[in-house]
């Protein structure tokens, strides 16, 4: 939980200013009941390009089974433990633990008896990343540059069946 908290009471740190997660307030989730989230930087803070958020789920609660049409999502699991249903697949989530959904994947999780601490980030689609304008906060800072490969790494030396997000899902 030492962790969990660390990133409760963490910051955002960019370059024009610093966001300090402690004055951020948990929303309870509007569908998954026992589901609270600490809304980092949402999308429309990103211009589109990307959310980062603080995920908190009760003992025994979940996140239903969904699916994302045009985000690929990650999910670091900082305290607490639980599984994922990932794509039809069982993965234990325990600290430590990074798990990937890429668009169009059915996901759930489902908090053990301790309960269940994430930081889960979403990504648009490759083929809508570069559309998008840099990002901006609302009160016009300038915010970083992601830039996101859809290929493992030494790719250039794989085949292209073994690429981690298929280009083909353009």
């Amino acid at each position: 939980m030492e962790t969990f908290e660390k990133f409760d009471n963490g910051r955002l740190a960019l370059p024009e200013r610093t966001v300090d997660f402690s004055s951020l307030k948990w929303n309870e989730h509007p569908t998954f009941e026992g589901v609270a989230l600490k809304h980092i930087v949402t999308a429309k803070d990103s211009g589109g390009l990307f959310s980062y958020h603080l995920v908190r789920i009760a003992p025994n609660c979940k996140i239903g089974l969904h699916i994302h049409e045009t985000q690929l999502e990650t999910h670091e699991v900082i305290a607490g433990s639980g599984i994922c249903l990932n794509n039809g697949k069982t993965i234990d989530y325990t600290p430590g633990t990074i798990s990937i959904m890429p668009a169009k994947i059915e996901h759930e999780v489902t908090a053990g008896n301790e309960g269940l601490y994430l930081l889960p980030n979403s990504f648009p689609h490759s083929a809508n990343f570069r559309k998008n304008p840099a990002p901006t906060f609302a009160d016009g800072a300038g915010f970083f540059c992601l830039q996101i490969s859809a290929r493992i790494p030494n790719a250039s030396r794989r085949k292209p069946e073994e690429t981690l997000i298929s280009e083909s899902r353009n």
